[in-house]
């Protein structure tokens, strides 16, 4: 057709986006207790399709970007609603929950895109990362990785090694933005934001552990809570949902936020 060479690329990911809604409204089926075994398979496909590379280094027209967005958003879903229906359908042997939750992390790790308006951003040849999912996107991941995080608990993973699957990622992030003061303000929001979406999807059973694992790092979103607004509101976020979702677990962090919330009402 008149597109030239991006007709078949942008083809390809419309044909992928396709597939990943279908898997995605076949969730609550290919989860059963008869069909589970299907799931395996599909897994390393629908990680794929979150990091899908360029195959041409020119500008796209707007068209393509929009088509990259929905296909990986696509995958996202039905990420998530498998781990939704059927978290245990995600284990396998062949993929453990540490490389799971590595997986999901890596691909909603890096800053969010912001395109100027009116102007689009120009895919490149490469791993998707440089254009990475967006925030919603990223938000069903991370409740992805919560869920079958629980599930692994639940069938023999020792806790400690989930929580420290599911957190670490995010917090050694949030622990080096905020080492760059200014420099990594957006850097700490993208963390603060990844870690109040895990927070606010946490498993009750997982309560005590991650309350440990949140604990060194009090004092980092303690300072964080007297930043500017933004940031603040972002630590109160966090903040919020950790108290909630770890219950009386949570006192040492109540301790070394309680200054921060106090200043905050002056």
């Amino acid at each position: 057709g008149s597109g030239g060479g991006g007709a078949e690329p942008l083809a390809g990911r419309a044909l992928l986006g396709a597939a990943l809604v279908l898997t995605g409204a076949l969730s609550a089926w290919l989860g059963g207790e008869s069909n589970r075994r299907l799931v395996p398979p599909l897994l390393p496909a629908l990680l794929w399709s979150l990091s899908v590379p360029e195959e041409l280094e020119q500008s796209w027209p707007a068209a393509g970007w929009d088509v990259r967005s929905k296909q990986e958003h696509a995958g996202a879903v039905a990420l998530f609603k498998l781990a939704s229906s059927s978290p245990g359908a995600l284990l396998s042997p062949a993929l453990s929950f540490r490389q799971l939750a590595a997986a999901l992390h890596a691909a909603c790790s890096s800053p969010p895109h912001r395109a100027c308006a009116g102007s689009q951003p120009r895919p490149r040849r490469g791993h998707s990362s440089e254009w990475p999912l967006g925030a919603g996107s990223a938000r069903l991941l991370l409740q992805a990785a919560a869920a079958v995080g629980a599930a692994a608990a639940a069938t023999g993973e020792v806790a400690v090694d989930v929580v420290d699957a599911l957190l670490s990622p995010v917090l050694d992030r949030l622990a080096a933005a905020a080492s760059q003061r200014h420099a990594g303000g957006e850097a700490a929001l993208e963390a603060l934001g990844s870690l109040h979406a895990l927070l606010m999807a946490w498993p009750p059973a997982l309560a005590e552990e991650g309350a440990a694992a949140l604990t060194p790092h009090a004092e980092c979103i303690g300072v964080l809570l007297s930043a500017d607004p933004r940031m603040a509101e972002a630590a109160c976020d966090v903040a919020a949902a950790a108290l909630k979702g770890f219950g009386g677990h949570a006192a040492p962090l109540l301790l070394a936020w309680a200054p921060g919330f106090a200043a905050r009402f002056d």
